[in-house]
């Protein structure tokens, strides 16, 4: 069975679509939300100058950074459920034909996407270090970075795997229930996925470039989707991405501020696309290029 047949297994009609996107916004921002509100509430109460919140990205300033990304990240422990009881509940069908239409999922599939992709990233980071000389500072705090990676390698892979599920999985499924055109499901799924990004602060430095790499993150994902069959290999890929960027090296100025072993003083949007393309088209290489 292909990936896109997967969706056949259940029920597949618009309009339990239309419920299950409004059921898992719902649950995600109401539900989800919950703990950020509180804290802002907290903390505006409190009055205290030193602590405040970033109301674009939702960053808690003045706060252990482990529970500022508890906050923020708790949103997507919920969609992450709300994915799975709309998939169970709405559409009858099992919540993992999402990964894999066997419902065999490839864990060592997710694990090579992972640590391919990781590798991938310390070398462009390190060839960026080269082309912009000076750009990347020591930055270790071990007292502030050891909680924080504690909170990190427990939510981050939710978070990216809830991502993964509801635009790769749920929505790319259901989309292809319309059409199997593999270039039409990746640019309108690569579109789908910039649009949420649009409000990230990176976005202001250029537009056209930063919404270029969002799209073309999620665009080419999809094809590997589509592919491999599965949504295993982009699982470990966006997890390796953005684990690596919270712990390992970040930029002033991200959506997501972490005490990093290394802190870029900014970034270059031309060179985040073109060498996370360059990045994707070797990732191709590794696990499809000597497939026939």
């Amino acid at each position: 069975m292909s990936f896109l047949d997967a969706a056949r297994l259940g029920q597949n009609a618009w309009w339990r679509y239309v419920l299950g996107i409004g059921f898992i916004l719902f649950a995600t921002l109401f539900i989800g939300g919950l703990p950020l509100v509180a804290a802002i509430v907290y903390i505006g109460l409190a009055g205290n100058p030193a602590t405040s919140v970033n109301r674009t990205t939702g960053a808690l300033t003045g706060v252990d950074p482990a529970i500022s990304l508890a906050v923020n990240l708790a949103s997507f422990v919920v969609a992450f459920a709300a994915i799975a009881l709309a998939v169970r509940l709405i559409h009858r069908r099992p919540f993992v034909t999402l990964i894999a239409p066997d419902r065999r999922i490839r864990w060592r599939r997710i694990a090579l996407g992972f640590g391919v992709w990781f590798v991938l990233a310390g070398l462009i980071s390190l060839v960026e270090q080269l082309i912009f000389p000076g750009r990347y500072a020591l930055t270790l705090d071990l007292p502030r970075l050891l909680p924080f990676a504690a909170v990190a390698v427990l939510l981050l892979p939710i978070q990216t795997s809830a991502e993964e599920l509801f635009f790769r999985g749920y929505l790319l499924q259901g989309v292809g229930l319309l059409t199997r055109n593999r270039l039409l499901l990746a640019a309108l799924n690569g579109l789908m996925f910039a649009l949420p990004h649009i409000a990230n602060p990176e976005v202001t430095v250029d537009f056209w470039l930063v919404m270029g790499f969002y799209f073309a993150f999620g665009a080419v994902l999809t094809l590997f989707v589509l592919r491999d069959n599965g949504l295993e290999l982009a699982l470990g890929i966006h997890a390796g991405n953005n684990l690596f960027t919270a712990l390992l090296a970040n930029y002033k100025g991200s959506a997501l501020e972490t005490p990093a072993v290394f802190t870029a003083s900014g970034f270059t949007p031309w060179y985040s696309l073109v060498s996370t393309l360059i990045g994707l088209a070797a990732i191709y290489l590794v696990f499809f290029g000597r497939r026939r």
